[in-house]
């Protein structure tokens, strides 16, 4: 059995969407090579330039792991000085470009013209050319293994499809993506996702729908079974992928 398929099987084994875990692995693993190795490369500080940074989500993840894991924040700092002379650089020419530094006459006329028609030019110094690193290890990630994932539910093996019907499925997101990349080689795979789905939807509806049902007034004496305390959060999971954190049953 090859490495992806028993990732696969691990992470089907696991709460919540399968995907989402081995995406935020892949991101992860990353993560860590980039601060192990990886700061002074150039092809990775180019895209980093580039990029003007990574995405919000993954810039303070960075941030924090460094500090947690490492004690010194060292990479961090070595990429965000690099940075901030970029844009700095860029705002320099920016301002150069809008003609604050020294405006040339024919703009002083027009704005005292028409100074409402006047419009700053776009920033195109502070336009990424390039989009986060680490967010496009993810997306390669759940494609790779949204992809063996269809691969292995239309074998002729019943391993991953008693795994797959085990686990708590796919989060919507990784549905709409695994049925939009499948083809007539994968099709029994994806049609068992959307039966799968279906039934899972199915039980969430009637949870939710009791949860509902027993918070009115005249049914408030009826007990909520664990099931129905948890629709919710099955449905928040479902809509919006793994979350950070499990609250309490209660």
């Amino acid at each position: 059995m090859s490495l992806v398929a028993i990732y696969l099987k691990l992470a089907l084994q696991r709460p919540g969407c399968p995907i989402c875990h081995l995406r935020a692995e892949s991101e992860l693993r990353y993560i860590r090579s980039l601060l192990w190795e990886s700061i002074n490369d150039p092809p990775t500080r180019g895209h980093f330039i580039r990029s003007l940074g990574y995405c919000p989500e993954h810039t303070w993840q960075i941030g924090l792991l460094e500090q947690e894991e490492f004690g010194v924040p060292l990479g961090n700092v070595i990429l965000y000085e690099h940075l901030s002379s970029v844009i700095l650089e860029r705002l320099a020419l920016y301002t150069r470009r809008m003609g604050w530094t020294h405006q040339p006459w024919w703009r002083r006329l027009l704005q005292a013209i028409w100074p409402r028609s006047w419009q700053p030019l776009a920033a195109r110094e502070l336009q990424p050319e390039a989009p986060c690193r680490v967010c496009q290890m993810g997306e390669e990630s759940e494609q790779s293994y949204l992809a063996w994932l269809l691969r292995e539910l239309s074998g002729p093996e019943d391993q991953f499809r008693t795994a797959y019907a085990a686990s708590e499925g796919l989060c919507l997101r990784h549905l709409r993506q695994g049925l939009a990349a499948a083809d007539r080689t994968v099709e029994s795979g994806a049609r068992f996702l959307v039966e799968t789905t279906r039934q899972r939807l199915g039980t969430l509806h009637h949870d939710l729908s009791e949860f509902e049902r027993k918070s009115t007034w005249n049914y408030r004496h009826e007990a909520k079974t664990e099931a129905e305390k948890m629709a919710l959060w099955r449905a928040l999971t479902f809509s919006g992928g793994n979350p950070q954190g499990k609250p309490d049953d209660n």
